[in-house]
């Protein structure tokens, strides 16, 4: 063989790398071992591995090369394979972290605005019930909280990272949190959550509450997504107890779709569900289990499963925990001669009560509905035991439990009926049912799933006479109850403010924007509306114009429309009936007219909230020039809501700012038009909030304009403002802020508030934009030895409250200006 024989063979664009490695070879006297590609007698292509050594003649010039040649072809496509893999992993695994990451800004930042308000909400003035639902809402957001924090550390998990934090707790305690959080997966389904804890749980022990809090959650919550029909138990049973250590089989049952004996093989693998179909019909990642059972491996134990194809799953594990105190030496309760019925349609949730309440002394009859219950009460009417405590299961066939309640109240004299506990996993259905009821029928009402020293705490109470109340608002009637109200009015202020009187009184509001959007809500959309309050004067579409597109449609003529003006005038009234419309009310919102006006039209009785004398009265203490209404009329307009009207006030201010900018740039274009329609609209939102002056005098400028008198821009522009700011005293001294006036400084100490560079309003309004809760210590430092006006102490208090909305609008109105 000779050289060019071997050159023909090399790849042509391989030839040049392989003659330089040669000629490098020769040069330095080393081994030639290049790889390089060959062209076959076949044309087919390989890759060779060479190895050889260069001979030389005694004069030392190149005479050959001797060696071999290997083929690697089959090892550089495996190494192709495999670089290629790893890049695709290397990618899969950025890609995964980038998702983390942003998964962690997105969702913690509005959890802890979230976690912030609720903490806020709990300062307040609450009802105990209203504090225990803030309450049990805090501990359900703190939770999420921590399950986020806990999927972000999977990759932890991976790398064999994550530790357990130890300490001491009670696992009722973590029940009862547990039960809050069920609750709400429960929803609407037609099963029973039921827990089963064994009495014999030492009070408290040790090991990580927050991880075993994450487990039970993850696997009762996916028992509950795959339950249709049925129940779920989540069990707790003490194993063992010796040395200071106790053993517990701790599992999740179900009666749901199950688990097929091959899916049961991999469906603790990340991101594998047990089916395919499970997520279109059910949704998730399939991360849950995989995180749960990393966790129990890290607990010293290991997640199991048991489970048929339709006939549900059990999922166990047991742990061995350090003992801290075995009994819970402060709280014990003896139900010794206590007679109690348990009326519930679940045969399992009814033995799992009665166990618990056997166990502590009580004499227990089961009753699995509404006609076997009233059938023992009366055997015990009759044999003169009366039963103490009735346990009262709400959701049964037939006679559900606030009837059957009811009734067995008739079977006894004033007073002598038995304390029934209602037990319901609907809470907010049973409420609203119960409000037909002048008396409350029931001495407390527990939520499922329910703990057994929480049951037990009941009956004790329930023995003893405590009365747990549901708070006044709940049960008071509300006059506009799930009736449909479509509010089509331009101003964003007045739409905020009628939605929430309207909502106050249980009407279910939409919203439209102007004449436009309110004709299509009715004509087109599929909703149906039992009223349309409509504002008269809009940009896009009147009132008047738009009643006539909807009467226009014969499906609508005898849906009620109510206008809704600034102009009282007996002629606009008479416009309005020409168009269309029912009845005729003025502006501002009152409740106290608005109210039976809306009730007359549904053909309902029409109800007053005070005297129509105290209301005159009221309207009559206020004088033509005065600044504002009377502030007691206009704190009854808004339903009396204090907290509500200041936060309208807020807006109100923000509001006239853009009105204001509006004026001017409509007195600066000469455009009369748009003169006209933001006075009406200074006129209208000024009356809506009582601002008396202000009206008047939008009021005048309107007229002014359209009958074409001669206008001072200036003149008028400088009198808005003026009145405008005495109204906004006037307000602020009437309904003062706490952070205004709590914050009240001596000014000459300070810096001016011109003094905050443009910069820093900048990237404060970036973090009320992302909702960053370091916009509340970045605000802090900013004002700082600076003496704020009004707007930033507002600004400062919305945003220490959380109201980064509201915040956002009212430092676009300072950087404005």
């Amino acid at each position: 063989l000779n050289y060019q024989h071997w050159r023909e063979r090399v790849h042509p664009d391989d030839i040049k790398m392989a003659e330089l490695a040669l000629q490098q070879a020769i040069d330095t006297r080393t081994t030639y071992e290049p790889t390089f590609r060959i062209v076959t007698s076949t044309n087919e292509i390989r890759y060779i591995q060479a190895g050889a050594q260069v001979s030389y003649d005694k004069v030392g010039h190149a005479v050959r090369v001797v060696g071999i040649n290997r083929d690697v072809t089959e090892q550089r496509e495996l190494e192709q394979t495999l670089r290629f893999a790893k890049r695709a992993a290397d990618a899969a695994s950025a890609a995964k972290s980038e998702f983390l990451a942003n998964m962690s800004h997105e969702i913690r930042t509005p959890m802890n605005a979230v976690l912030g308000m609720l903490q806020l909400v709990q300062h307040s003035e609450l009802t105990r019930q209203q504090h225990d639902y803030v309450s049990k809402a805090e501990m359900a957001a703190k939770s999420l909280l921590g399950l986020l924090n806990d999927i972000l550390d999977f990759s932890k998990i991976d790398a064999g990272k994550l530790e357990l934090d130890l300490h001491p707790f009670q696992l009722e305690t973590l029940m009862r949190e547990l039960a809050v959080m069920l609750a709400t997966n429960v929803h609407n389904k037609n099963i029973e959550v039921i827990f089963d804890l064994d009495p014999a749980i030492p009070y408290l022990i040790e090991g990580d509450e927050q991880r075993l809090r994450q487990v039970l959650l993850n696997l009762a919550g996916n028992a509950i997504k795959f339950t249709s029909d049925g129940h779920v138990i989540v069990s707790v049973l003490c194993h063992e107890i010796k040395q200071n250590q106790v053993s517990l089989t701790v599992s999740i049952s179900d009666t749901g779709i199950g688990i097929s004996e091959e899916q049961s093989r991999k469906i603790f693998q990340g991101f594998m569900q047990a089916e395919s179909s499970t997520s279109r019909r059910f949704g998730g990642t399939g991360l849950g289990l995989a995180i749960t059972k990393r966790l129990v491996d890290l607990m010293g134990s290991e997640l199991q499963l048991s489970s048929q194809v339709g006939q549900g799953s059990r999922f166990w594990f047991e742990l061995t925990l350090n003992i801290i105190e075995m009994n819970n030496t402060l709280f014990t309760i003896d139900l010794q001669g206590k007679n109690i019925l348990i009326v519930d349609d679940s045969k399992m949730s009814r033995r799992i009560i009665s166990k618990t309440l056997t166990a502590h002394g009580a004499y227990v009859n089961e009753a699995g509905n509404s006609k076997q219950a009233i059938n023992l009460i009366e055997q015990s009417i009759n044999a003169t035991h009366q039963y103490d405590v009735i346990i009262m299961d709400w959701r049964m066939p037939g006679m559900n439990g606030l009837d059957t309640t009811q009734h067995i109240q008739q079977m006894f004299e004033e007073d002598n009926a038995p304390a029934i506990i209602m037990l319901t996993a609907y809470g907010s259905e049973v409420l609203k049912q119960s409000k037909q009821y002048r008396q409350q029928p029931f001495v407390s009402m527990l939520s499922k799933p329910v703990t057994a020293n929480l049951m037990l705490e009941a009956v004790q109470q329930a023995i003893n006479g405590v009365h747990t109340p549901l708070g006044p608002h709940t049960i008071e009637h509300l006059a506009l109850e799930s009736v449909r109200v479509l509010v089509v009015e331009d101003n964003q202020l007045n739409r905020q403010v009628i939605d929430e009187l309207l909502r106050l009184q249980g009407a279910l509001v939409t919203l439209a924007k102007g004449g436009v959007e309110g004709v299509e809500w009715i004509t087109q959309s599929d909703k149906s509306f039992d009223i349309v309050i409509m504002d008269m004067q809009m940009p896009d579409m009147d009132g008047l114009e738009a009643t006539r597109l909807i009467r226009a449609d014969g499906r609508f003529d005898d849906l009620p429309i109510l206008a809704m003006t600034a102009n009282a005038s007996l002629a606009d009234k008479a416009l309005c009936l020409e168009a269309g419309m029912n009845e005729h009310i003025g502006k501002p919102i009152d409740m106290t007219l608005l109210l039976p006006c809306m009730l007359t039209l549904l053909g309902r009785d029409p109800i007053t909230s005070e005297p129509i004398e105290q209301t005159l009265l009221l309207d009559s203490q206020t004088h033509k020039d005065d600044v504002l209404e009377n502030p007691e009329s206009i704190l009854r307009r808004f339903g009396g809501e204090r907290a509500f009207f200041i936060d309208v006030k807020h807006h109100f201010a923000i509001e006239m700012s853009e009105q204001l900018a509006l004026l001017t740039h409509a007195f600066e274009q000469g455009d009369n038009n748009a003169m006209s329609i933001t006075a009406h609209t200074i006129k209208g939102t000024a009356s809506n909030i009582g601002a008396k002056r202000l009206a008047a005098f939008a009021e005048q400028l309107e007229r002014s304009v359209k009958n074409a008198d001669s206008v001072d821009a200036s003149d008028y522009l400088s009198q808005m403002q003026g009145h405008i700011n005495d109204s906004l005293h006037m307000l602020d001294t009437f309904f003062p802020d706490e952070a205004i006036s709590t914050n009240e400084v001596d000014k000459s100490q300070y810096l001016p508030i011109e003094s905050i560079e443009a910069d820093k309003k900048v990237k404060l309004m970036t973090l009320l934009v992302e909702q960053n809760l370091e916009a509340i210590d970045y605000l802090e430092s900013m004002l700082t030895n600076v003496a704020a006006d009004k707007q930033w102490l507002r600004l400062s208090r919305q945003v220490s409250q959380l109201e980064f909305l509201d915040a956002i609008d009212t430092l676009t109105s300072i950087m404005k200006e």
